[in-house]
C-alpha cells in the first residue's frame, strides 16, 4: 500500500487550523453572556443573523462523508446519485413555507417537546432515544472519515487521528456553544468549498473534460434506468424517492437543524437560511458527483484497490489528491484541513444538539430537582455532556472501522433505520389531527421492527450482489487517457445478477439501503393513520397550533 509522508508545511497548516477553532470556543466561553444559560448555549438566545446560520446548515450537510464517501460511491456505482439533487425543488418550498414557520411557532428549542405535547411523554422519550442513537452512530462515521484518510494515505495512525478529532470537536463545542459552532461552521464551509472545487478542476485539467465523459460513457457510468426491484442499487425510483426522504429527513426532522431554525432572529431570515443553504448543497452534490466521475476516469483501468495501492474504495479521493498534488507544497495540508473542517462542523452540531435535548427534555423526567437549578448549572451540565458524547463518538468510530461496506451505504442504512421513522412521526403529527399517542406508538414500533428484521435477515442470509454493474480488467501500463475508452470497450463485462431465482428473496435480502428510508417513513404514516381510525377517545387537535394549518403559516410568514 502506498503512503504519503506529511511535510512540515502540511503539519503547520493542519495544527494552525485546529488551534484556531479552540481559540474561537474560548472566545465565546469568555465573552457576551459567557454561555451561562442553556438558551444562550444551545440557540444563542434566538438572535443570530440568518447568513451565518445558513452557512452553518450547509456546513453540517457537507461533512467528510459527502466529500470523501459520496464521490467514492459514485466511483463504484455510477452517477445516478445526482438525482437526489432534483428533490431539492420539492424540499425547499416545503421546508421554508411549511416546516420552518411551524417550528418557530412552537416557541421551544427542542423538537421533542412537540412530540410530548402532540402525543405524550412516552413517545417523546422513544424519539429522543432514537435520535441520540442515530446521531452518535452518524458522528462515529463522520469522525472515521478523516481518520481513514490519514491512516490510509499517510504514516499517521488510525487511532491517533480519531482521538485528536474527537477531543478537539468536543472541547470547542463545550466551551463556545452554538455561537462558536455557527461562526466556525461559516469558515469551515469556505474551506470545504475550496477543497471540493479545486480537486476536480485540477483532475479535469490533467485528464481533459472530453476524456472524462468518454471514459465514463464507455464504462456505462451514465446508464439510466427505472426499476421497482428493491435489490436494484441504481434504480432512479429508489434513488429519487429514497434520496428525497433521506435528505428531507436531514433538513426537517432533525434536532440539529431544528436548533438552527429557531436560533435565527426572524422568520424571514429563517426562510432565507433554508433557501441559501439548500441551494448551496444542491450545487455541492453536483460537484462531488462529478468528482467521483473524474476519479473513475483517472483510475478506470488501474484501480488502486485492485492493485493494492489502497485498502478500500472509500480512500480513492484522498489517494487521487496525493497522485495529482502530492508534490505541491501545502496542498495536502489544506486538503486534509478541508476534510477536518467538515468533520468538526458535523460533530459539533450533533454533540451540541444531543447535550441540549438531554438537559432540556430527558433529565427532567428522572431528576425532579433539575428545574429548580440555576441556568448556569444547566449550561455547565450541557457542556459536560458534550464532552461525554465526544468520548462515545470516538469509541463508535472504532466500531465503524470493523465494517467493510462503503461508508455512504452505511449512512443510508443508518438514516433509514433511525431518522426516517422520526420524519414519518412528525408528518403524522402535523397533518393527521385524529392520530393520537396510540397511533404514533404503533406506527413507530411497526417501522422499527420491520426495518430491523430486514437488516438482520440481510446479515444472516447475504445475497452477495456485486459491488458494481461493470468490471474492467486492469492494465496500468496504459498512460494515455485518450486510449482508455477504447480499451474499456474491449475489456468490459456485465456482472450484475442476483444469486437467487426467488423474487421475494432477492427484494428482501438484497434490498437497497435507499428502501429502508421509504419503509421507515411509509409504515409510520400508513400504520399510524389506520390505527387512528380505531382510537375512540382521541382529542381532535384541529384547532391546536400543534397541527399544521395553512392560514397559520401564511400569517407567520408575513410577520
Amino acid at each position: 500500500m502506498e503512503t504519503y509522508s506529511l511535510k512540515i508545511t502540511d503539519y503547520t497548516i493542519i495544527i494552525a487550523f485546529l488551534l484556531f477553532y479552540l481559540v474561537i470556543g474560548l472566545y465565546y466561553a469568555l465573552s457576551g453572556g459567557k454561555q451561562r444559560t442553556i438558551k444562550e448555549w444551545s440557540i444563542g438566545d434566538g438572535e443570530i443573523h440568518w447568513f451565518p446560520v445558513s452557512m452553518s446548515i450547509f456546513a453540517s450537510f457537507v461533512s467528510g462523508i459527502s466529500m470523501i464517501a459520496l464521490p467514492a460511491f459514485v466511483y463504484a456505482n455510477g452517477y445516478l446519485y445526482v438525482f437526489t439533487v432534483s428533490s431539492c425543488f420539492v424540499i425547499l418550498p416545503l421546508t421554508a413555507w411549511v416546516f420552518v414557520p411551524f417550528y418557530r411557532s412552537l416557541n421551544t428549542i427542542s423538537m421533542f417537546t412537540y412530540f410530548e405535547k402532540r402525543f405524550n411523554n412516552k413517545v417523546k422519550i422513544i424519539t429522543m432515544v432514537i435520535f441520540i442513537i442515530n446521531i452518535l452512530t452518524y458522528l462515529g462515521v463522520v469522525v472515521y472519515i478523516p481518520a481513514l484518510t490519514l491512516s490510509v494515505i499517510t504514516d499517521v495512525s488510525f487511532s491517533q487521528a480519531i482521538i485528536v478529532v474527537g477531543i478537539i470537536c468536543s472541547i470547542y463545542t463545550a466551551l463556545g456553544g452554538i455561537k462558536a459552532v455557527v461562526l466556525t461552521d461559516t469558515i469551515q464551509a469556505l474551506i470545504f468549498i475550496f477543497g471540493i472545487v479545486s480537486l476536480p478542476l485540477i483532475a479535469t485539467w490533467e485528464i481533459g473534460f472530453k476524456n472524462v465523459i468518454r471514459i465514463n460513457s464507455a464504462a456505462h457510468m451514465f446508464d439510466t434506468y427505472f426499476s421497482f426491484a428493491a435489490y436494484d442499487q441504481n434504480s432512479i425510483f429508489a434513488i429519487f424517492v429514497g434520496g428525497f426522504i433521506l435528505y428531507f429527513g436531514l433538513v426537517t426532522s432533525n434536532q440539529v437543524q431544528f436548533q438552527r431554525f429557531v436560533s435565527i432572529h426572524s422568520d424571514r431570515g429563517a426562510k432565507k437560511a433554508v433557501y441559501l443553504s439548500n441551494c448551496l448543497f444542491a450545487v455541492y452534490l453536483i460537484l462531488v458527483t462529478y468528482l467521483g466521475l473524474v476519479a473513475y476516469a483517472y483510475f478506470a483501468i488501474c484501480d488502486p484497490v485492485e492493485t493494492k495501492r489502497i485498502t478500500r474504495k472509500d480512500a480513492v479521493i484522498p489517494f487521487l489528491a496525493i497522485q495529482l498534488m502530492g508534490k505541491t507544497t501545502g496542498y495536502i495540508g489544506i486538503f486534509i484541513s478541508a476534510i477536518f473542517s467538515g468533520t468538526l462542523s458535523s460533530v459539533s452540531s450533533g454533540v451540541s444538539s444531543i447535550s441540549s435535548i438531554i438537559v432540556y427534555n430527558a433529565l427532567p423526567n428522572i431528576w425532579n430537582g433539575l428545574s429548580a437549578k440555576s441556568e448556569l448549572f444547566k449550561s455547565s451540565l450541557a457542556k459536560i455532556l458534550s464532552l461525554v458524547c465526544g468520548i462515545l463518538v470516538i469509541l463508535n468510530s472504532f466500531v465503524i472501522n470493523m465494517y467493510k461496506e462503503q461508508i455512504l451505504s452505511i449512512c443510508m442504512l443508518q438514516f433509514g433505520l433511525f431518522n426516517s421513522p422520526i420524519l414519518g412521526l412528525l408528518t403524522l403529527g402535523m397533518f393527521f389531527p385524529k392520530a393520537g399517542a396510540f397511533s404514533a406508538f404503533g406506527g413507530l414500533l411497526t417501522s422499527l421492527i420491520v426495518n430491523f428484521t430486514i437488516l438482520v435477515l440481510k446479515q444472516l442470509l447475504p445475497l452477495n450482489l456485486p459491488k458494481s454493474k461493470y468490471i474492467v480488467n486492469n492494465n496500468c501500463s496504459i498512460s494515455n487517457y485518450s486510449e482508455y475508452s477504447s480499451y474499456i470497450d474491449e475489456h468490459i463485462s456485465y456482472t450484475f445478477a442476483p444469486s437467487s431465482d426467488s423474487y421475494i428473496y432477492n427484494n428482501i435480502i438484497g434490498m437497497s439501503n435507499y428502501w429502508h428510508n421509504i419503509i421507515g417513513v411509509g409504515l409510520v404514516i400508513i400504520v399510524g393513520y389506520l390505527l387512528s381510525l380505531l382510537e375512540s377517545n382521541t382529542s381532535d387537535f384541529q384547532s391546536s397550533k400543534l397541527i399544521f394549518r395553512k392560514k397559520a403559516v401564511i400569517v407567520q410568514s408575513e410577520i
